[in-house]
């Protein structure tokens, strides 16, 4: 911003700690929590299959089997993933 010629005190950030999945105390994380879950798991075969076979050459068999373990993840309450936004 600084770069572009912006000055003073308008420039700040601010971080979220994002939850993913509902394991979040408060009402408001929990319901983020959950819409973050289903966005992760309904991108991961468009993201992973294309990059799984193309980039790494595996078998689409294999991916699969990966995406399975990777939603049994997301679905684990104990973990309580974040990532930061």
């Amino acid at each position: 911003m600084k770069e572009a010629g912006f000055e003073g005190d308008k420039i700040w950030t601010r971080n979220f700690k994002l939850p993913l999945g509902t394991w979040a105390a408060e009402k408001k994380w929990k319901e983020v929590g959950a819409f973050n879950r289903a966005s992760c798991e309904s991108g991961l075969e468009g993201y992973g299959l294309y990059l799984g076979t193309q980039v790494l050459g595996w078998e689409v068999e294999d991916l699969k089997v990966l995406f399975g373990r990777m939603r049994e993840g997301l679905a684990e309450r104990r973990w309580h993933v974040y990532y930061p936004w």
